[in-house]
């Protein structure tokens, strides 16, 4: 393959994987020129002195690169036998702190590796293991910023496990200063040459003059290879167009007094008269709106007659103000077209989010574990983020070198600025600094529990940290979330005390907590555990169910009974029972003298891009938010906030899909109390949250419905991306009801009342069974109390299904403020009433505010269940099949009546039924005509005083 080809391939190859390929068209093959900056073939013009060598090239020798790994040129086809020439050379000048690649890491490519071949012609560079690893370096080569980068190279590996083999450019401004480095992905198997990529990227500033390419071979983790080979051949570095596009704001949210403006600069184009089209996108990828402006060019040609390109190509700029249209999260696409033509050259993707105002969420539960390097713009950019971002929590590894005096001075201002935000920063001892990490000869992440392990080792590292940052910093994290070393460690209980009390010396208010597994049972800590939190986490992460399940209250954490793993609660007859995918379960602190349990903390990795639509990955983010705050963790977390597959950011800071609803829900809920669930009247469940004198309710179902609620004027229904709609004002039974929407993604209801809200989620029914007796009245008692911050009195009118017998007339009660009261009720049941689970309503108006609360009560007997179903047959007729279960243990008879509408009653009996189930079977003739109407089924106990009666509308 020629060089211009490779070139070319290379070009068109990036260009398809560019991921905002699907906004539009995709650019036009071979409108954009490229040129070569630096190729190596290790043929014989890169080894003119014939001694195995590259010319010009350099090796770096240090303990982790030693002089004895053999490296240099040997012919392609003797890339299975040693290397017989190879010559060592002296370290670079400009080498710098490096990066390494760890497998699944950071960098993400634009295209994934693909199998080639190696170039034409016969040599190859190798490099041959024997311990340790090696990194070769190439001589400067210049570097324009006008420009964008693309580097490409073939690798081909042998009998590696633990090691890979990539490719670095070095970038370096006209001292030699190190400027920025990156990376491409390792190659640690397979049997054939691999092509890796780096780029296309831009210079990060103006200053860049240089460039230098390194070829490594070396351990990806801990654990390292003593043999095995790597090969490297058609190395190039190639420059193109370059585009960015900017916005003016360093994290691309903006309020509601802020417009947004994007600026787009694009060099070396070799195009006569660009224009640059503006598109935008909201969350769903629809486009709505599109401009096409001009570029104001940079410098005025000089010389070359009107019309002529500099040598470099053209340069310029243009600015739009996109119109968004609501709060929300928008992308923005910028396409390179020539005059007059379609034809996309180069695109650039930016992304932003208009921001409602929600109000500060202080001391809420929701958090992000924060890179310890790489963040994208400075601490005070990242804390105002944070604040915008609805947070409670601040995750930060804190293990800086104690020389480094100007990184503690960062993170203690930044622990004080989170603090007085309301975030409470934990400190993460991730990794040791290097006189430490020394001492274990390891290469890779070391796991905490063997740093750990002796305190003469750890305690002088720790020591300038607790120091400087024990009075802002309370709690501190021993490893990253990924490491769980501490599981299994033998003595655990004593080994944490021992370190708390070590840290403590430092500031009484130290609180230390572990990463832990879902699948694992929790650790014993002796009576009084040392650690304060668990942090959970298990891979696959869990669902919003399955998270519920984990959560479920064990006798430490709280007294009497609760719903089983893996049952959410939901409204019951008498306020609430356990019903299989919904929300909900009350935190009970234990009784004074008892020490609480540790705290349980839980991460919240979003589903990745890659697989999983918008759509998707919000619904699962938002109803795992919902679990973990319903179900009493104390802190959740986002594992790697900034990252283009799981994060709510991207690498840059620029907001991701998942942003926008994470900070709705997060806002919204994450410092609220939670009231309990509230049963609604057309059978779904909102969740309500109360804070500060208001209250949210969070409503969604399997499937889109309709809600009517009688609530007040100041109310507003906020969807996860900002949005609000008024609910509609609609006469329904004798009031003007708001018409509330509910879909399967969560909505908020806000705007209601604290008080009023406490009050509807916390009354009950005393006792939920009616006997199923015609004629005779009953009383049921219901419980309730004042919610509200003075005394109050009032009335409340029972409304019941038509065939009930109830006072019309309203009941009124005074109560005295925090007082409770029971109210007896008195209802009639008639012969016709239905069996089973009934509704009823209760209105209340209690000091001149009016609303109702939903409860359900149980007609008859649990004992005894009865379902009907209907299906229309081939032959015509309507089979009505009537399931009767006995769930006692006395034998039960009953006779069944199917009043079939202008038809002739159908009779069944069930005899001496035990604790079973029966079927009866019922066949209509000409069934199309009953479809739709409703069925009416009477079971009279025989021998007994109880009637059934259960009706149900026929279908096919």
């Amino acid at each position: 393959m020629t060089p211009s080809v490779t070139i070319a391939v290379l070009i068109l190859s990036t260009l398809a994987a560019s991921p905002t390929a699907a906004a539009g068209p995709s650019p036009a093959p071979g409108a954009v020129r490229a040129e070569e900056v630096f190729a190596c073939d290790f043929e014989d013009a890169a080894d003119q002195d014939f001694d195995g060598w590259p010319d010009g090239w350099t090796r770096e020798h240090s303990r982790r690169f030693p002089e004895y790994v053999r490296v240099g040129i040997v012919p392609l086809g003797a890339v299975q036998m040693s290397a017989s020439k190879w010559q060592g050379r002296e370290t670079s000048p400009q080498r710098g702190r490096e990066t390494l690649p760890q497998p699944g890491g950071q960098y993400v490519p634009t295209a994934l590796p693909e199998k080639a071949e190696p170039l034409p012609g016969g040599r190859v560079l190798e490099i041959e293991l024997d311990g340790g690893g090696a990194m070769v370096s190439s001589p400067p080569f210049p570097v324009s910023p006008q420009f964008s980068l693309l580097v490409s190279a073939q690798i081909k590996v042998q009998g590696l496990a633990h090691d890979g083999a990539w490719v670095t450019l070095t970038l370096l401004d006209g001292e030699g200063e190190v400027l920025e480095r990156h990376s491409s992905p390792p190659v640690s198997g397979g049997d054939g040459w691999e092509t890796v990529r780096i780029g296309p990227f831009a210079a990060p500033t103006n200053r860049v003059a240089r460039g230098i390419v390194s070829l490594t071979l070396a351990p990806l983790a801990r654990a390292e290879d003593l043999t095995g080979k790597a090969w490297f051949d058609g190395l190039r570095i190639a420059r193109l167009p370059r585009m960015e596009l900017a916005v003016n704001s360093p994290t691309g949210l903006f309020t509601p007094r802020e417009k947004p403006e994007l600026v787009c600069e694009v060099s070396g184009i070799c195009v006569p008269d660009p224009q640059l089209r503006f598109e935008l996108f909201d969350h769903t990828g629809q486009r709505l709106a599109e401009h096409l402006a001009p570029l104001i060019p940079t410098h005025e040609p000089s010389g070359g007659g009107a019309g002529a390109l500099p040598p470099d190509g053209f340069a310029g700029h243009a600015n739009w103000v996109p119109p968004l249209p609501d709060f929300g999260f928008y992308r923005v696409r910028t396409s390179l077209v020539g005059k007059g033509s379609d034809e996309v050259l180069l695109d650039r993707t930016r992304t932003l989010a208009l921001l409602r105002p929600l109000g500060a969420a202080p001391r809420g539960i929701f958090g992000w574990s924060l890179p310890g390097e790489d963040l994208p713009y400075s601490f005070s950019t990242l804390t105002a983020l944070l604040k915008q971002a609805g947070l409670g929590w601040a995750k930060l590894p804190v293990w800086y070198d104690a020389r480094d005096t100007a990184r503690a001075d960062r993170i203690a201002w930044f622990a004080e600025q989170l603090s007085i935000d309301g975030i409470e920063l934990v400190g993460v001892f991730d990794q040791p600094p290097k006189e430490l990490r020394e001492v274990f000869r390891e290469q890779g992440k070391l796991p905490m529990a063997i740093v750990f392990s002796e305190t003469a080792l750890w305690q002088p590292a720790v020591a300038p940290v607790m120091t400087r940052l024990s009075l802002k910093v309370h709690w501190w994290q021993l490893g990253d979330d990924q490491d769980a070393s501490f599981i299994g460690y033998p003595g655990l209980a004593a080994k944490m005390a021992e370190i708390k009390r070590q840290l403590q010396q430092y500031g009484q208010q130290v609180h230390i907590g572990l990463n832990w597994r879902w699948n694992f049972a929790p650790p014993d800590g002796g009576g009084r555990a040392p650690w304060s939190y668990l942090s959970y986490d298990i891979e696959p992460p869990l669902t919003a169910d399955e998270l519920a399940a984990h959560l479920a209250p064990s006798p430490e954490r709280k007294r009497g009974s609760g719903p089983a793993a893996g049952e959410w609660l939901a409204p019951s007859p008498g306020g609430t029972r356990p019903v299989k995918g919904l929300v909900g379960i009350r935190d009970v602190f234990p009784p004074p003298g008892v020490d609480p349990p540790p705290r349980r903390w839980v991460l919240l990795p979003p589903l990745p891009r890659q697989g999983y639509s918008t759509e998707v990955r919000v619904h699962d983010l938002v109803l795992r938010m919902l679990a973990a705050r319903i179900h009493g963790a104390d802190a959740a977390f986002v594992p790697q906030p900034f990252d283009s597959e799981q994060g709510v950011l991207h690498p840059d800071g620029s907001p991701a899909e998942l942003f926008v609803p994470w900070r709705t829900t997060a806002t919204l809920i994450g410092a609220a109390d939670y009231l309990g669930p509230l049963q609604l009247p057309g059978g779904n469940v909102g969740h309500v949250f109360a804070a500060g004198g208001s209250a949210v309710m969070a409503v969604w179902a399997d499937r889109p419905a309709t809600e009517y609620l009688l609530l007040g004027d100041e109310i507003d229904q906020i969807d996860v991306w900002g949005r609000s709609r008024k609910p509609a004002r609609v006469e329904r039974d004798g009031a003007a009801q708001r018409e509330i929407t509910i879909g399967t993604l969560p909505s908020f209801v806000t705007g209601l009342s604290e008080a009023v809200a406490r009050w509807q989620t916390g009354l009950a029914f005393e006792d939920v069974q009616l006997s199923s007796v015609a004629g005779r009245p009953q009383t049921i008692v219901l419980r309730m109390r004042n919610t509200f911050p003075q005394a109050v009195s009032g009335e409340l009118t029972l409304h019941a299904p038509k065939s009930w017998d109830v006072d019309p007339r309203p009941t009124r009660f005074k109560l005295p403020e925090g007082g409770e009261i029971r109210l007896p009720l008195s209802v009639t049941i008639s012969s016709e009433a239905n069996s089973g689970p009934q509704p009823v309503r209760l209105d209340f108006d209690v000091g001149g505010q009016r609303f109702s609360a939903y409860r359900t009560l149980q007609l008859g007997l649990d004992d005894v269940q009865i379902e009907l179903t209907t299906r229309l047959t081939k032959e015509g007729t309507l089979r009505v099949e009537q399931s009767l279960t006995n769930l006692s243990d006395r034998p039960l008879n009953f006779r069944c009546v199917l009043f079939p509408p202008g038809r002739r009653r159908e009779t069944r009996q069930v005899l001496n039924l035990g604790r079973d189930r029966t079927t009866l079977t019922f066949v209509l003739p000409r069934g199309e005509e009953l479809i739709g109407k409703k069925l009416w089924l009477r079971a009279e106990e025989i021998g007994g005083s109880r009637v059934l009666n259960y009706t149900v509308v026929a279908e096919r």
